[in-house]
């Protein structure tokens, strides 16, 4: 677990100072994927570089499970961080070194045999998809091959938390995809804490199970991701999601279609944030055309029509999950 105690952090200016991190007070349990979203200049960077002390806080706590960062000596700093990898928007790799050198250059620092190291990197190419560019250069690399390879070297001394700095920022939306995927399986198969940070709302969307909003260096917001998008509380917040809807370009395609579905919930399930759910998981848009919410008895009961536009297969497999979840679909029309 991580927890972020009250952490401030400042920066000089010919004004005075800059809050760059206001208070922030953040938990972050083991084995999660945790977003920290904002506008550039938020402070999220900031944030993300005190919690492995590449930047000093003013003040607050950083603790992971029961070990407080800022009272380790560096020699004691420099073993925990051996638990602690980070990837960054512009990748830096080492351009004088290959792929496998790029991914050995940890594993050397820390002192480990060159037979390990050897073995060490195989396996860790073989993870992330680069076991055939092994002995190229960065140069010869598209870029998501080149955060493969970051991905890869911080991953190398197998740590707990992995901080992620805009890791997709530079990428185009498909290989965007391909690297959130990829970080996916890397937390279930080495166990990893995540903490992404980003601007956009869409990769929030695709991975996160948590969000923490920034805004001028403080956090306005935090919660489970389906709550955020279906119940935003702040400006900033209905403002990321709301510039997020038109944005699925990926939706329309020449096999898109659009099924007008009428859906009967009963009970507790009307609580649920059901479409916020099913627009993350599914490749999907939804448009509410009418809701209305009755009481039977004790039991409220709850219809809504809704448009869902996407590819056939798509929506095929979002009625499925409506109909596991005990609510009934008629398809009105499509």
């Amino acid at each position: 677990m991580i927890q972020l105690k009250s952490l401030t952090k400042t920066f000089p200016n010919p004004d005075g100072k800059i809050m760059a991190v206001d208070q922030v007070a953040l938990t972050i349990n083991t084995g999660e994927i945790f977003g920290i979203i904002g506008l550039s200049g938020a402070g999220k960077s900031t944030l993300v570089r005190l919690i492995n002390r590449l930047e000093e806080a003013d003040s607050g706590e950083i603790w992971i499970d029961d070990t407080e960062l800022r009272q380790l000596s560096i020699n004691q700093l420099n073993l925990e961080r051996k638990e602690i990898g980070m990837i960054f928007q512009h990748f830096n790799l080492l351009q004088s070194r290959t792929v496998e050198e790029n991914v050995a250059l940890p594993l050397e620092l820390a002192g480990m045999k060159k037979n390990q190291i050897t073995a060490r990197v195989q396996e860790t190419l073989d993870l992330v998809g680069l076991a055939d560019k092994a002995k190229v250069h960065p140069a010869q690399l598209s870029g998501g091959q080149k955060q493969r390879v970051a991905i890869a070297r911080a991953i190398a001394n197998r740590p707990k938390i992995l901080l992620c700095d805009e890791a997709t920022s530079a990428l185009d939306p498909q290989t965007t995809k391909s690297i959130l995927t990829l970080i996916k399986e890397l937390k279930k198969t080495l166990n990893l804490t995540v903490i992404l940070i980003t601007h956009e709302m869409e990769v929030i969307r695709e991975i996160c199970e948590r969000v923490a909003v920034m805004e001028n260096g403080a956090v306005i917001e935090c919660d489970a991701v389906e709550t955020v998008f279906s119940h935003p509380k702040t400006k900033l917040t209905r403002s990321f999601v709301t510039s997020l809807r038109p944005d699925r370009k990926s939706v329309a395609t020449k096999d898109s279609t659009s099924y007008r579905l009428k859906l009967t919930f009963l009970g507790d399930s009307i609580r649920e944030p059901l479409l916020s759910r099913t627009i993350r998981k599914y490749n999907v848009e939804i448009n509410i055309l009418a809701a209305e919410i009755n009481q039977l008895a004790t039991v409220p009961v709850g219809n809504l029509l809704i448009e869902v536009s996407g590819s056939k297969k798509e929506i095929e497999s979002c009625i499925h999950k409506f109909q596991q979840q005990e609510i009934q679909v008629e398809v009105v029309s499509a």
